[in-house]
């Protein structure tokens, strides 16, 4: 399900899948396709330190190399505003990144053609289904402030758990697609090992999230950006489930913030059209 327009232009190798990712969501089908005519995309994604990166490193250089062709960046994935365009028909996106939230992904997006999108170059056939593309990889863990702990920073999710230790309020990703990762920090801060963490021990998981709860020390977050942003606004200490690369962000922005050297997980954006 995309919102459909007119054009063509050449992709790259370098940016061959997301050039072909572009092409892909101007086409119409049966229609006759040209290079000239002035063309609007809008590609939707998370926005904060991301958004700038996606912006710099591929819509800046695309539109510069594409001159006819003018993306504009809106913050903001929003999966009830997706529904509710499928719902309607009015679709004002044409690249969604983001999570996804549906089972019959059919129904919401437009399905990969390879001849338009140059699959073999995607270096793994498991970065793509037949109606998403991993764009990239994020390593998430936990972001503290600097000012609150000094030299005796948290270092694992059992300091993360830890309010007499390290007292203060905690950031937690509130996201049906984090749910996993979630789980899994709140059960190692719970004491469960490793190697007995699956099955989910879902009782000792939210056990140490009440805990939190109890204690009004839990703050819920929905977007990525809102963590470096929770921390920087000291309406936090610590946050779980943050993107290394949103924190080198705010502290190159003058933030004073650090990210807990323990063992993280890694989740993947995907373009869907």
């Amino acid at each position: 399900m995309i919102r459909k327009n007119i054009a063509r232009f050449n992709t790259t190798t370098a940016r061959a899948v997301f050039s072909g990712a572009m092409l892909a969501a101007t086409l119409v089908s049966g229609s006759v396709a040209f290079a000239q005519e002035k063309v609007t995309l809008v590609w939707v994604g998370y926005g904060g330190a991301s958004g700038e990166a996606v912006k710099k490193v591929w819509l800046e250089p695309f539109m510069k190399e594409n001159p006819n062709i003018e993306v504009v960046y809106e913050a903001g994935v929003q999966w009830a505003k997706l529904a509710a365009m499928r719902e309607t028909g009015n679709v004002t996106w044409d690249l969604y990144e983001g999570d996804l939230y549906a089972t019959d992904p059919e129904n919401y997006f437009e399905k990969i053609d390879c001849a338009v999108i140059p699959c073999d170059e995607i270096m793994q056939d498991s970065n793509r289904s037949d109606y998403t593309i991993v764009t990239r990889t994020l390593v998430n863990g936990v972001a503290y402030d600097k000012d609150a702990f000094g030299d005796n920073p948290p270092k694992t999710w059992q300091d993360f758990f830890d309010l007499e230790k390290f007292p203060g309020k905690r950031g937690v990703l509130a996201r049906p697609t984090a749910a996993g990762t979630v789980l899994m920090g709140s059960m190692i801060g719970a004491g469960v090992p490793r190697e007995e963490l699956v099955p989910y021990k879902t009782e000792a998981a939210f056990g140490a999230l009440n805990k939190l709860k109890e204690n009004d020390s839990l703050v819920l977050f929905a977007q990525g950006p809102q963590c470096p942003q929770l921390l920087r606004d000291k309406e936090v200490v610590m946050a779980g489930h943050c993107d290394a690369g949103s924190i080198v962000a705010a502290n190159e922005d003058g933030a004073n913030l650090g990210f807990a050297g323990i063992r993280r997980s890694c989740s993947a954006h995907r373009w869907r059209w």
